[in-house]
């Protein structure tokens, strides 16, 4: 037995080693006319969306289409605008100017219908690029701190880029894939995008006492990022047995977790754990949801399922403050 499982993790690691390639490699088998999807928020893999710009003479009609993405979109420049077109899911302020300019589009779509778009072919992928963490010894990767549809989009697409990233955090949930899954993998070791907590003002505070103040013991709670959240989240240490089913979530949460204040334990969809679709905040988040059983990363089609949310009694939406739009 112990000889079989050396000979599988040799073989993992050969399969491993003949897929790096670099960036600028890895990028040239998107073609003219193609579709490609860029994996969203923190984990938006900017080496390979900088390297695809690098080959705006060669191409020409590559439509680019993600969520909310971090970093520069060097493909979103209107100079480029025969060789890329951005079609937007949600409309970040890196790829904003792209509607006046005419390089680029929105796509309305409820952020828990986007992965049908992909699987009914509505919208056909030819080429996906996500960022993941390096594979583990069986040869799985984590999709990290976003996995909303992106799941979907590799299912689906012809081609898998990875950028592989050894700070990407570990997650678990949706977003744990077999590296025979990814075509080809680009190493890198760069932060994760990261947004670090501002201090809150006296109005903010204010503001997160009173909506704390509305919040009963059990309740489940939604929220974004910004000050107004983690306000009122900073408000609520004496109170029990809160949960979470959100979107997205930020540094707010750890220390309520860690006191044993959220803990999910009367949620109506996946007790026992922080349930989420993406995550978007401070180093420590990422340090502290790595590797982490207590945190699943589940698929945007899951997370923001009316019929699921319904199954909460108590449920309060804290005010977002979406200063990364």
């Amino acid at each position: 037995m112990f000889f079989l499982k050396l000979e599988s993790y040799f073989w993992i690691n050969i399969l491993v080693m003949s897929k790096y390639v670099t960036a600028s490699e890895a990028v040239k088998v998107v073609k003219s006319n193609d579709r490609v999807y860029v994996q969203a928020a923190a984990a938006t893999p900017t080496i390979l969306t900088k390297a695809l710009a690098e080959r705006a003479s060669e191409l020409r009609n590559v439509e680019v289409c993600h969520l909310h993405t971090e970093g520069e979109a060097a493909y979103a420049n209107p100079d480029l605008s025969e060789s890329f077109h951005v079609n937007s899911f949600f409309i970040g302020g890196n790829v904003r100017h792209t509607l006046a300019a005419g390089n680029g589009s929105y796509t309305p779509v409820f952020l828990s219908e986007l992965p049908y778009l992909f699987r009914k072919n509505v919208l056909p992928i030819d080429v996906v690029f996500i960022h993941v963490s390096p594979p583990d010894k069986h040869g799985y990767c984590s999709l990290g701190v976003s996995i909303e549809a992106t799941v979907a989009a590799i299912e689906n697409a012809k081609i898998v880029i990875a950028q592989v990233n050894l700070q990407m955090p570990r997650t678990f949930g949706d977003g744990i894939i077999h590296v025979s899954e990814i075509d080809y993998l680009v190493e890198v070791d760069v932060p994760i995008f990261a947004h670090d907590v501002i201090p809150f003002t006296k109005e903010e505070e204010k503001i997160g006492g009173f909506i704390a103040s509305l919040i009963e013991d059990r309740s489940t709670l939604q929220m974004g990022i910004g000050s107004i959240p983690d306000a009122a989240l900073s408000k609520l240490k004496n109170h029990k047995d809160l949960g979470i089913h959100s979107e997205m979530f930020s540094d707010g949460v750890i220390d309520l977790i860690e006191s044993d204040v959220i803990n999910c334990n009367y949620k109506g969809t996946l007790r026992g754990r922080v349930l989420a679709t993406f995550l978007m905040g401070s180093k420590r988040l990422y340090d502290y949801v790595n590797d982490n059983p207590f945190i699943e990363m589940k698929e945007s089609s899951m997370v923001n399922d009316t019929a699921r949310i319904r199954k909460t009694q108590r449920w309060l939406l804290l005010i977002q403050l979406l200063k990364w739009m």
